[in-house]
C-alpha cells in the first residue's frame, strides 16, 4: 500500500537519492543530470513549495511538490512537480 505524507528535513537523502535516479536518464525532467544534491533539495523544498513523499514499505518511491501558480488572485490555481522511482 502506498501512503503520502508532508515531507520533512529527515528525508532529504532518500529524496535525493530519488530525484538523482530520475535526473541521471536525462530525458525526463528539464533539471541537468549533473545537477547537484544542494540545488535539488533547495529547489525541490523553497519556501513557496508543499512537498509531499510518497512511501511503500518504508521505502521513499516517490515526491511531489504543490505551489501556488501565480500570486494575490491567481493564487488559487496551483502548479506541481513529481517524481517516482523509475522501478515504481
Amino acid at each position: 500500500m502506498v501512503s503520502i505524507r508532508k515531507a520533512t528535513e529527515k528525508d532529504h537523502n532518500e529524496i535525493w537519492n530519488n530525484i538523482r535516479q530520475v535526473l541521471s536518464s536525462g530525458d525526463t525532467i528539464v533539471f541537468d543530470p549533473g545537477s547537484s544534491k544542494e540545488k535539488m533539495i533547495e529547489y525541490w523544498f523553497s519556501k513557496e513549495k508543499h512537498t509531499y513523499i510518497a512511501e511503500m514499505e518504508n521505502r521513499i518511491v516517490g515526491t511531489f511538490f504543490i505551489r501556488d501558480n501565480l500570486p494575490d488572485l491567481g493564487s488559487h490555481i496551483a502548479n506541481a512537480a513529481y517524481m517516482t522511482l523509475p522501478e515504481a
